[in-house]
């Protein structure tokens, strides 16, 4: 019985041994987390600062880009009138162009016209005298 009891007294003292490395060792790695953790804290509240700071300029980019779209779509607007006006007016100036090349043939043809009268009157005096 006291063998038995020795031995029950070794495997005690054996788990025991093994229990407080396994406590060191729970501490110890407690204590790295504990410091990581404590390293982690100031990253944690700059990164939360820049956030709040980016939640704060959101509205305004959001405003911005808002703008920007307005502005854009008045100049695609803009951009069609202008050029609805623009072939509009190509279109008039073509017709204006051909009107007046008309007039000037016909204007070519009367100077023609008066040119060859004038030839028959000289040629007409001419021969009456």
């Amino acid at each position: 019985m006291q063998e038995e009891h020795a031995q029950v007294k070794s495997n005690s003292h054996t788990k025991l041994a093994e229990a407080s490395a396994l406590v060191d060792g729970i501490e110890e790695k407690s204590s790295v987390v504990d410091k990581k953790l404590l390293d982690a804290k100031p990253k944690l509240a700059e990164v939360n600062r820049k956030n709040a700071k980016l939640d704060m300029k959101l509205p305004e980019v959001e405003a911005h880009e808002s703008l920007l779209q307005k502005k854009r779509l008045s100049l695609a607007t803009d951009r069609e009138s202008f050029d609805a006006t623009f072939y509009k007016e190509r279109e008039d100036l073509k017709e204006w162009e051909s009107k007046l090349q008309q007039r000037e043939n016909m204007l070519s043809s009367g100077w023609q016209n008066i040119s060859e009268k004038e030839k028959k009157i000289v040629e007409t005096e001419k021969n009456l005298k």
